[in-house]
Protein backbone atom coordinates (compact mmCIF):
# COMPACT_ATOMS: atom_id res chain seq x y z
CA UNK A 1 0.00 0.00 0.00
CA UNK A 2 1.08 3.81 -0.58
CA UNK A 3 1.10 3.92 3.63
CA UNK A 4 3.74 0.58 3.15
CA UNK A 5 5.72 1.94 0.72
CA UNK A 6 5.67 5.69 2.08
CA UNK A 7 7.14 4.00 5.76
CA UNK A 8 9.84 1.84 4.03
CA UNK A 9 10.74 4.69 2.25
CA UNK A 10 11.02 6.77 4.88
CA UNK A 11 13.15 4.10 6.86
CA UNK A 12 15.32 3.83 4.44
CA UNK A 13 15.81 7.61 4.27
CA UNK A 14 16.55 7.91 7.88
CA UNK A 15 19.00 5.11 7.60
CA UNK A 16 20.39 7.11 4.83
CA UNK A 17 20.43 10.26 6.92
CA UNK A 18 22.19 8.68 10.20
CA UNK A 19 24.75 6.98 8.04
CA UNK A 20 25.20 10.69 6.79
CA UNK A 21 25.71 11.64 10.25
CA UNK A 22 27.91 9.12 11.34
CA UNK A 23 30.22 9.62 8.29
CA UNK A 24 29.88 13.19 8.41
CA UNK A 25 31.13 13.03 12.71
CA UNK A 26 33.90 10.26 11.63
CA UNK A 27 35.17 12.88 9.37
CA UNK A 28 34.94 15.59 11.05
CA UNK A 29 37.04 13.63 13.97
CA UNK A 30 39.84 12.98 11.31
CA UNK A 31 40.05 16.28 10.18
CA UNK A 32 40.72 17.50 13.64
CA UNK A 33 43.10 14.75 14.03
CA UNK A 34 44.78 15.87 11.14
CA UNK A 35 44.95 19.40 11.81
CA UNK A 36 46.69 19.17 15.03
CA UNK A 37 49.07 16.81 12.98
CA UNK A 38 49.69 19.37 10.84
CA UNK A 39 49.92 22.04 13.48
CA UNK A 40 52.27 19.79 15.53
CA UNK A 41 54.26 19.11 11.95
CA UNK A 42 54.24 22.95 11.59
CA UNK A 43 55.54 23.49 14.83
CA UNK A 44 58.75 21.27 14.56
CA UNK A 45 59.06 22.82 11.14
CA UNK A 46 59.62 25.98 12.57
CA UNK A 47 61.72 24.85 15.59
CA UNK A 48 64.23 23.18 13.18
CA UNK A 49 64.59 26.24 10.87
CA UNK A 50 65.51 28.17 13.77
CA UNK A 51 67.54 25.78 15.44
CA UNK A 52 69.54 24.16 12.46
CA UNK A 53 69.97 25.58 9.18
CA UNK A 54 71.84 21.98 8.13
CA UNK A 55 68.71 20.45 8.76
CA UNK A 56 66.99 21.07 5.66
CA UNK A 57 66.64 17.49 4.64
CA UNK A 58 64.20 16.83 7.87
CA UNK A 59 62.55 20.60 6.89
CA UNK A 60 62.00 19.08 3.66
CA UNK A 61 60.20 15.59 4.67
CA UNK A 62 58.24 17.52 7.26
CA UNK A 63 57.62 19.97 4.81
CA UNK A 64 56.27 17.60 2.73
CA UNK A 65 54.47 15.18 5.40
CA UNK A 66 52.77 18.62 6.04
CA UNK A 67 51.72 19.39 2.29
CA UNK A 68 50.50 16.04 2.74
CA UNK A 69 47.84 16.69 5.32
CA UNK A 70 46.52 19.39 3.64
CA UNK A 71 45.86 17.63 0.57
CA UNK A 72 43.93 15.32 3.04
CA UNK A 73 42.68 17.70 5.01
CA UNK A 74 41.05 19.72 1.75
CA UNK A 75 40.12 16.21 0.61
CA UNK A 76 38.30 15.65 3.37
CA UNK A 77 36.77 19.33 4.28
CA UNK A 78 35.27 18.27 0.26
CA UNK A 79 33.80 15.22 1.60
CA UNK A 80 32.55 16.86 4.74
CA UNK A 81 30.77 19.48 2.44
CA UNK A 82 29.61 16.96 0.17
CA UNK A 83 27.88 15.26 3.25
CA UNK A 84 26.25 18.09 4.61
CA UNK A 85 24.69 18.68 1.25
CA UNK A 86 23.85 14.72 0.95
CA UNK A 87 22.56 15.38 4.55
CA UNK A 88 20.42 18.52 3.45
CA UNK A 89 19.28 15.89 0.21
CA UNK A 90 17.85 13.29 2.99
CA UNK A 91 16.54 15.90 5.11
CA UNK A 92 14.61 17.41 2.20
CA UNK A 93 13.09 13.86 0.78
CA UNK A 94 12.51 12.93 4.05
CA UNK A 95 9.91 16.24 5.06
CA UNK A 96 8.62 15.10 1.44
CA UNK A 97 7.72 12.19 2.84
CA UNK A 98 6.12 12.90 5.64
CA UNK A 99 4.32 15.75 3.52
CA UNK A 100 3.16 12.82 1.01
CA UNK A 101 2.06 11.02 4.18
CA UNK A 102 0.35 13.88 5.80
CA UNK A 103 -1.16 14.05 2.58
CA UNK A 104 -2.80 11.05 2.17
CA UNK A 105 -4.10 10.59 5.56
CA UNK A 106 -5.45 13.82 4.87
CA UNK A 107 -7.22 12.42 1.87
CA UNK A 108 -8.43 8.98 3.71
CA UNK A 109 -9.80 11.52 6.27
CA UNK A 110 -11.97 12.73 3.75
CA UNK A 111 -12.96 9.98 2.14
CA UNK A 112 -13.71 7.78 5.56
CA UNK A 113 -15.88 10.65 6.54
CA UNK A 114 -17.93 10.44 3.17
CA UNK A 115 -18.25 7.11 3.69
CA UNK A 116 -19.10 7.44 7.29
CA UNK A 117 -22.12 9.93 6.48
CA UNK A 118 -23.36 7.67 3.21
CA UNK A 119 -23.67 4.46 5.75
CA UNK A 120 -24.87 6.56 8.52
CA UNK A 121 -27.46 8.18 5.80
CA UNK A 122 -28.05 4.20 4.50
CA UNK A 123 -29.04 3.15 8.37
CA UNK A 124 -31.30 5.79 9.15
CA UNK A 125 -33.01 4.92 6.01
CA UNK A 126 -32.91 1.06 7.45
CA UNK A 127 -34.44 1.91 10.10
CA UNK A 128 -37.05 4.25 9.09
CA UNK A 129 -37.98 1.00 6.97
CA UNK A 130 -37.40 -1.72 9.28
CA UNK A 131 -39.77 0.95 11.93
CA UNK A 132 -42.60 1.65 9.02
CA UNK A 133 -42.49 -2.52 8.49
CA UNK A 134 -43.02 -2.78 11.96
CA UNK A 135 -45.83 0.04 12.76
CA UNK A 136 -48.26 -1.67 9.11
CA UNK A 137 -47.66 -5.25 11.12
CA UNK A 138 -48.86 -3.86 14.14
CA UNK A 139 -52.03 -2.08 12.43
CA UNK A 140 -52.62 -5.61 10.39
CA UNK A 141 -52.82 -7.16 13.70
CA UNK A 142 -54.95 -4.24 15.08
CA UNK A 143 -52.10 -3.59 17.99
CA UNK A 144 -52.47 -0.74 19.80
CA UNK A 145 -49.65 1.67 18.11
CA UNK A 146 -49.84 3.76 21.75
CA UNK A 147 -48.28 0.42 23.52
CA UNK A 148 -45.44 -0.39 21.94
CA UNK A 149 -42.37 1.07 21.70
CA UNK A 150 -40.99 1.17 18.39
CA UNK A 151 -37.16 1.46 19.40
CA UNK A 152 -37.34 -1.65 21.25
CA UNK A 153 -37.81 -5.21 19.61
CA UNK A 154 -38.85 -6.97 22.51
CA UNK A 155 -42.12 -4.48 23.01
CA UNK A 156 -43.41 -5.17 19.81
CA UNK A 157 -42.39 -8.89 19.78
CA UNK A 158 -44.20 -8.93 23.52
CA UNK A 159 -47.43 -7.01 21.38
CA UNK A 160 -47.48 -8.92 18.89
CA UNK A 161 -47.37 -12.06 20.98
CA UNK A 162 -50.22 -10.67 23.50
CA UNK A 163 -52.55 -10.20 20.17
CA UNK A 164 -51.76 -13.67 18.41
CA UNK A 165 -52.85 -15.18 22.20
CA UNK A 166 -56.02 -12.85 22.04
CA UNK A 167 -56.82 -13.77 18.75
CA UNK A 168 -56.44 -17.92 20.04
CA UNK A 169 -58.62 -17.10 22.76
CA UNK A 170 -61.56 -15.65 20.56
CA UNK A 171 -60.91 -18.38 18.47
CA UNK A 172 -61.12 -21.10 21.32
CA UNK A 173 -64.24 -19.39 22.63
CA UNK A 174 -66.12 -19.53 18.75
CA UNK A 175 -65.27 -22.99 18.33
CA UNK A 176 -67.01 -23.41 21.86
CA UNK A 177 -70.18 -21.96 20.74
Amino acid sequence: TAFGLLGQEKESLMKQLNDANDTALKMQEEMECLRRERDLANAKCNALQEDCDGAKSNHDILQQSYNEICVKMALLETKVEESKYQLEEARSQVLKAQLSKEKALDEMKVEMTKDINALQGKNETMVATVKAGEMEICRMMSVDLESVDFGDGSSILNAVRSKVEEYQHDANTSKEF
